[in-house]
């Protein structure tokens, strides 16, 4: 599959979505900017994808479909938690893949609470 990115659209404009013969350029630009230096990024290290005066979506991140990356939506957009985790155990839920993960990162480990009876 190669590399993914991920991408945050603004649902408020998608007339203009839909009315940008452009739009993949723009986007194919934003995804590509994400490889170049920081200095070449937003200053939250995404890029914004810009049409008729309006910023209509925010390319957030790419990366390998070999690896997951971990993100934090919300209103504001989305951010990056941990680029590159590798969640492939079966044996456990992936939530708590993701919490054993992200406390191990933070200098943490996780124990399970004794059952109750």
């Amino acid at each position: 599959m190669g590399h993914q990115a991920t991408v945050v659209f603004n649902l408020d404009h998608l007339h203009t979505l839909r009315n940008d013969p452009d739009l993949g350029k723009k986007l194919s630009d934003a995804i590509g900017r994400l490889a170049l230096p920081k200095e070449y990024q937003d200053r939250d290290g995404g890029t914004r994808v810009n049409s008729q005066g309006a910023t209509v979506a925010y390319a957030i991140e790419s990366h390998h479909c070999d690896f997951d990356t971990l993100l934090v939506a919300g209103n504001l957009g989305a951010k990056v938690v941990s680029p590159v985790i590798f969640l492939k155990n079966d044996d456990m839920p992936l939530e708590e893949q993701v919490l054993r993960h992200l406390a191990d990162e933070m200098g943490y480990y996780v124990a399970r609470k004794p059952k109750r009876k």
